[in-house]
């Protein structure tokens, strides 16, 4: 931002300013308008747009700007341009080594994927980490007054997450999508890609898919948009059919990643300042090794994008509670030759706020303009349009004709109507709050922001259960009158400008549909009653988490245990230090509030007490930075120790039991679908799971004795990583093949003479099929006269060959049905004990 000056110059800035911001909104509204054929076009397509986007944020908070008079008292410190321009460097040049990386990966054409991506993504990923860290650094230390930090003390604060990208990558996108969950919402977000609508989600041959909440589809929308994923009919895997090795997995996850990673370094900045660095870095080791937080974090579901955020709102609360009341947020003065720019942290926080809400409101303008590259520029107007089905394979069966939805176009809510409202919506909250300087309410803020993302994410939990832990710590606290100056009125309005776009259009066009399935059944009635509830015979009490729990933070939950005790009784001692008391009521409160919501639920899912493990983690971190320090008294530290080897024994006990279905098969579980699900029985991990109890219990029990207990530390943390390392580049590397549709679909690519022989999906309903397929796939949920009538058809059409996706229990019912057909299977059961790939010679 301009620094203040005389005021024809000021005016002067303004106006450029204001030119800034209508030059951003064409230019996003044109990215969003135009269509382009080609891959690389779709990606400046999105790179434009988040260009025009960003000017206009950046014009808009200008615009905005309280008056020099409003802003004295903080002090300003002053930074060359120069010492930004490595930082900048760096992190724009591994974004975009990153991005023809993973392009290249999308199409194919990288050679050995498998090794080669495992090296290339996480070593241009940490790179941009350190671009960031260069060029975060200025402004720190021009705030601290000290020297720059160089080499590896740049990293002092930053290797957890360093390390949690080097856990996380290598493997990401190269194994199959774990049906139903992730292939269902890929596909959800491809076909919103191919119908050029980022409000109506459509799936399959179930028309309109109202399930979720939008964050998760944006994330991957944008993801494949940039990478240059081709969403049209076929195109996710048919390069196989060149001899390529397509991986669409690496967009689909790497949003995903995103979320973990954020949420986890915000919620360890603010753990710092009440536990210490070392509690706060330890925590964050933990969480990054936990099963529950490392296996969703590389699952393309919408559990993470509301964890995730949820942690991070729960991590500027923490920061937000540890600043003093009136400590202004810093401002920083930018010399560029013989001009000055000022930013401070308020600024930063609104351009992020700004951007959010201004990407929403120029889509919602855009659904009212049409935009025809031709001979001639054609240009229109007209009121929204919303079409049905899926482009390119609207006369396969299975799928609805793509024609307009008059009702939905109709809608008395037009989408222009509805920019202007969250238009208002934004200047009002920037009238209000602009003029807020004061850190803790900042912080508050970016709290509710991450509050708005995460009800983005899964809905009414997402809003709930941090402002729920909030309200506890507050009680808990006796504090509860900083309720009338936390900014509730602005959480209020940031919800309406950022998170209530969506909701109210996709109601405005398609009504009581869209709140019966969206609010009424996927959230009131999962809290309820069962819907689709897979724990027929299972004991589904507040047991049913503890049982989880136990599973998700192996090798750590004994350690947890402890560590949650050790706080407990820490914090209640008379002499214990304000701030440690302060956070163990907020850790505890998290943990309550967590399990309490999630157990008197109706519906249980494994995954669902994902938001619990950020908080367990933490207290875990902090009994392990207890032992390096040796606070705790050895009678104390022994007996916490002996609970925590006997608690991970007897996971452990659960883990290994051999049978049927295995008790590894519980890691898996935890973000599956169907819990009955057979367990390959050649897949047998009963002892690397041993030996990583044995070790971990083994370690615990080094608490007896004070000198050894760094030891301890260190060698828990290298059996989590280890153990981490086995789960996600091992464990899942193995499984996936049989959860997943991606080899059997690449089978049929490699085996069919072309297009023109179709892949059916015979009595399947785990979407695998649609995704990589692009769902160019005939699909046939049951047997019966409809199925045989269209293979009457084919042949009377000259159609020889076909391939059927199906499971391998139905392969009796499906000869039947093709009567004198000749079956030929392509893939085994040791392939993938679930699905098989038949060619059918009619």
């Amino acid at each position: 931002m301009l620094d203040a000056a005389p005021s024809p110059v000021r005016l002067r800035a303004r106006l450029w300013a204001g030119g800034t911001l209508a030059l951003g909104a064409v230019l996003a509204l044109l990215a969003m308008l135009v269509k382009p054929p080609q891959l690389e076009q779709r990606s400046l397509e999105t790179l434009a747009g988040a260009l025009g986007v960003l000017l206009a944020s950046v014009a808009l908070v200008y615009v905005t700007r309280p008056a020099a008079s409003s802003r004295e008292g903080g002090g300003e410190a002053s930074i060359p341009a120069r010492a930004l321009l490595p930082g900048a460097i760096l992190l724009l040049s591994f974004g975009v080594a990153l991005r023809f990386v993973i392009n290249r990966a999308i199409a194919g054409t990288v050679p050995a994927p498998l090794f080669t991506l495992a090296v290339l993504v996480p070593a241009l990923c940490l790179g941009m980490l350190w671009g960031a860290l260069r060029l975060a650094e200025p402004f720190q230390s021009s705030l601290s007054g000290a020297e720059p930090a160089r080499g590896l003390a740049l990293w002092q604060r930053s290797w957890p997450t360093a390390l949690t990208l080097l856990l996380y990558l290598p493997t990401l996108g190269s194994f199959a999508l774990i049906d139903c969950w992730e292939s269902q919402y890929s596909e959800v977000t491809r076909e919103m890609l191919s119908r050029h609508d980022w409000i109506s989600l459509w799936w399959g041959d179930q028309s309109w898919f109202f399930s979720k909440p939008i964050l998760d589809f944006w994330l991957q929308g944008l993801s494949f948009s940039w990478f240059g994923l081709d969403p049209s009919p076929e195109g996710m895997l048919q390069g196989i059919a060149s001899g390529r090795t397509p991986l669409p997995e690496w967009a689909a996850r790497l949003p995903i990643v995103a979320c973990a990673v954020g949420g986890q370094l915000v919620l360890q900045a603010g753990t710092a300042r009440y536990f210490g660095q070392r509690a706060a870095a330890l925590g964050s080791v933990l969480l990054a090794t936990c099963p529950y937080w490392l296996l969703l974090a590389r699952q393309t579901m919408v559990d993470m994008t509301y964890a995730g955020p949820l942690a991070a709102a729960l991590g500027f609360l923490l920061l937000a509670g540890a600043t003093a009341p009136e400590q202004l947020a810093p401002r920083w003065r930018i010399q560029l030759r013989n001009r000055a720019f000022s930013v401070s942290g308020a600024e930063l926080l609104w351009g992020v706020l700004c951007a959010l809400s201004l990407a929403q409101i120029f889509y919602l303008l855009s659904r009212h303009v049409s935009l025809e590259l031709g001979e001639r520029l054609v240009l229109s107007l007209h009121p929204d349009r919303v079409m049905l089905g899926s482009p390119g394979n609207c006369t396969l069966p299975g799928n609805a004709p793509c024609t307009l939805d008059v009702a939905a176009t109709q809608a008395a809510l037009q989408p222009g109507y509805s920019a202007l409202l969250w238009a208002s919506c934004l200047g009002l909250l920037l009238g209000l709050e602009r003029r807020e300087q004061r850190l803790r309410r900042l912080y508050q803020l970016a709290a509710w922001l991450c509050v708005a993302l995460s009800f983005m994410g899964k809905g009414a939990p997402g809003l709930v259960l941090p402002l729920c832990i909030w309200g506890a710590w507050l009680l808990l606290q006796g504090q509860l009158k900083e309720l009338l100056h936390a900014k509730l009125p602005a959480l209020l309005l940031i919800l309406l400008a950022v998170a209530a776009p969506w909701f109210v259009q996709a109601y405005a066009r398609h009504g009581e549909p869209f709140l019966a399935r969206l609010f009424l059944q996927d959230m009131v009635q999962r809290a309820f009653g069962h819907v689709h509830d897979t724990n027929a015979g299972v004991d589904t009490s507040f047991r049913y988490y503890l049982w989880q729990l136990g599973y998700g933070l192996f090798p750590w939950t004994g350690i947890i245990g402890a560590g949650t005790l050790y706080c407990l009784g820490e914090s209640s001692r008379p002499g214990a230090a304000p701030r440690f008391r302060s956070a163990t009521q907020l850790f505890v409160s998290w943990l309550l509030a967590s399990f309490g919501l999630f157990a008197i639920a109706g519906t249980k899912f494994h995954h669902y007490i994902l938001p619990l493990v950020p908080a367990a983690a933490v207290l875990g971190g902090v009994w392990l930075d207890a032992l390096w320090q040796r606070r705790s008294s050895v009678a104390a530290s022994a007996l916490l120790a002996l609970l925590a080897a006997g608690v991970t024994l007897v996971v452990a006990h659960d883990l290994t039991r051999a049978g049927t279905m295995p008790g590894w098969a519980a890691l898996l579980q935890l973000v599956t679908y169907l819990y009955t699900r057979p367990w390959p029985p050649a897949l047998d991990y009963q002892l690397e799971l041993g030996l990583i109890a044995a070790l971990m219990s083994g370690l615990c029990l080094l608490a007896f004795v004070p000198r050894a207990r760094s030891a301890l530390v260190l060698g828990a943390s290298a059996v989590g990583v280890c153990s981490s390392v086995w789960l996600t580049h091992v464990y899942l590397l193995e499984v996936a093949p049989h959860w997943g549709q991606r080899e059997n679909i690449s089978t049929y690519y490699r085996s069919r003479s072309g297009p023109e022989e179709l892949l059916v999906a015979y009595r399947q309903n785990w979407m695998g099929e649609n995704f990589y397929t692009s769902n160019h796939v005939a699909t046939f949920k049951s047997a019966g006269a409809p199925f045989r009538d269209w293979i009457k058809r084919q042949r009377e059409a000259g159609q020889r060959v076909l391939f059927f996706t199906t499971e391998h229990h139905t392969v009796g019912q499906l000869q039947r049905d093709l009567g004198s057909a000749k079956l030929e299977p392509l893939t085994t059961r040791e392939q993938n004990n679930k699905f098989v790939l038949l060619r059918a010679e009619l």
